[in-house]
């Protein structure tokens, strides 16, 4: 009786899990994401060099880190001649959409054109820069005029819609309709290196800190002009460190930074707010509610 008991176990086990690694083999068998000379007539790929985690930094060796840091996987590097155009397309692929975002939300600066194909992309003269699901985009022009920038969008209409939708899972609090106009400036940092990138005002609480995980907008109407940051901390210690170096009693404190700390250590929560700037008492209410 227990042998067969044991066999019918086993036969359990491998109807249960062989679907999982059905469905696991499919998606490492997935092409990787690309251009192809057969998506648009006269497009030449005159080169096409793909680099694991351990090589990136052969390609970007000042900037690796970062990457490596948000859980960088791999990237492909494709040089394209289009129509007498020479550009750059470099898709990387990340560990996560929340990866992805993360390292294209401390890369965004001074957009053109935003929301072109997707909710995370940036348009400037010379590149678009977009994340969605776990790839990181770039695409680059050397000249920036009309001709280029509308190739530009082109390449990266047709390379966006190679790769499927997967929402990015952010915190619920910033769609609530008090941040939600803001939103558009949401960056996230999970270690020093983005912190650097991003958040700078933030390296003097943070230092000697790891582990978390920052998520922050900037906020500018009649009432508000300043950073909102939230920072998750991954255990108890550490929020409770956080908040024994940089305030005094919680939920409202004003360290002697200038910040303004706002957190209840009452609650299961390893969350704090950091406010930095002009930040209304309506805000602050809202925020220490969340």
């Amino acid at each position: 009786m227990e042998g067969r008991l044991i066999r019918l176990a086993k036969i359990i086990h491998r109807i249960v899990t062989l679907p999982a690694l059905i469905i696991a083999a499919a998606v490492q068998a997935q092409p990787p994401v690309s251009l192809s000379e057969h998506d648009f007539d006269g497009l030449r790929i005159e080169s096409a060099v793909t680099y694991p985690a351990d090589g990136l930094w052969g390609y970007i060796n000042g900037g690796a880190d970062l990457y490596l840091e948000y859980g960088f996987e791999s990237l492909i590097s494709q040089r394209i001649a289009w129509q007498g155009q020479r550009i750059t397309v470099d898709i990387y692929r990340m560990s996560s959409e929340k990866a992805a975002f993360g390292i294209f939300s401390v890369q965004r600066f001074r957009c053109l054109k935003i929301y072109v194909f997707t909710d995370n992309d940036c348009l400037t003269s010379h590149q678009y820069l977009a994340a969605k699901g776990p790839y990181l985009v770039s695409i680059v022009n050397t000249v920036g005029n009309t001709r280029q920038e509308d190739l530009t969008l082109t390449l990266a209409s047709k390379l966006m819609s190679k790769i499927p939708d997967s929402p990015l899972q952010v915190p619920i609090l910033f769609s609530q309709e008090m941040l939600q106009p803001f939103v558009a400036s949401l960056k996230m940092a999970v270690g020093p290196l983005g912190i650097q990138n991003g958040f700078p005002f933030l390296e003097p609480l943070l230092a000697g800190f790891d582990g978390f995980t920052v998520w922050a907008i900037t906020v500018t109407d009649d009432f508000n002009k300043g950073n909102l940051v939230r920072i998750e901390f991954a255990n108890k210690p550490d929020f409770d460190r956080f908040l024994s170096l940089n305030s005094e009693s919680t939920p409202y404190q004003t360290n002697k930074s200038g910040f303004t700390i706002l957190a209840d250590s009452s609650r299961d929560s390893l969350s704090v707010w950091v406010l930095q700037g002009q930040i209304s008492p309506a805000m602050q209410s809202f925020l220490s509610s969340q």
